[in-house]
């Protein structure tokens, strides 16, 4: 059988507004069929060993993801791959339809600058700082990625395509506390009405998280 990605259907959007202990057992068996999808992706499957021979970790790590939801929150979960909290990480989450600026789900590259759960801004400004360089150095191609893929920044509207590269720069040039919401992605936002045919297609979102995730690993 093919690696496919769950399907999310139009009604796990309201699901996430409901309390935190039927969200937990609503989403947890759906996020762990999506790590084992995300663990056998290709484009993904050396980037422990990446970590590793970049001198990121000395731990020997298979698998990309840990076998365990990161968090699940009513209105809000989110994955990402082991190792990324102080990293550019591979990240994947969802908002719920009461979110009404936020009624997706996001599937790209983050960079988390918040000092909580063992959070090192300095080591993620350093990620982000080598990220945005490897970006500058190839702009045109990098540009033709967001474009091709239809990446947007999470909370940051203002950026698109035209202004991106130069807005990665001058964010790669702030201090470590000084982010909007301690907090940068730039990814593939799947809105729960627009892109319902992708999100309820598991071979369609299939094609998009490894296009995405496929570009992003350029940058890794």
């Amino acid at each position: 059988m093919p690696n496919l990605p769950p399907a999310f259907n139009d009604h796990l959007f309201y699901d996430l507004d409901k309390p935190q202990s039927v969200v937990e057992r609503i989403f947890t068996p759906i996020i762990l069929e999506l790590i084992n999808y995300l663990n056998g992706l290709p484009c993904l499957s050396d980037i422990q060993h990446i970590r590793k021979t970049s001198g990121r970790t000395t731990r020997q790590l298979g698998r990309p993801f840990n076998l365990r939801p990161n968090d699940i929150y009513t209105r809000h979960w989110y994955i990402y791959n082991w190792g990324g909290r102080n990293e550019m990480q591979f990240n994947i989450g969802m908002y719920s339809a009461n979110d009404q600026e936020t009624p997706y789900v996001r599937i790209g590259a983050g960079f988390n600058f918040d000092r909580a759960r063992f959070g090192n801004p300095s080591e993620v400004a350093g990620a982000f700082s080598n990220f945005s360089g490897k970006v500058a150095a190839n702009q045109r191609i990098f540009e033709t990625f967001v474009q091709n893929q239809l990446l947007q920044v999470e909370f940051t509207p203002n950026v698109n395509v035209r202004n991106i590269v130069g807005w990665l720069q001058s964010e790669a040039h702030k201090n470590a506390d000084e982010h909007n919401e301690n907090w940068i992605f730039i990814g593939r936002q799947l809105y729960r009405e627009r892109d319902r045919t992708i999100l309820e297609n598991p071979q369609l979102l299939n094609e998009v998280i490894k296009s995405v995730f496929g570009g992003f690993k350029l940058y890794y």
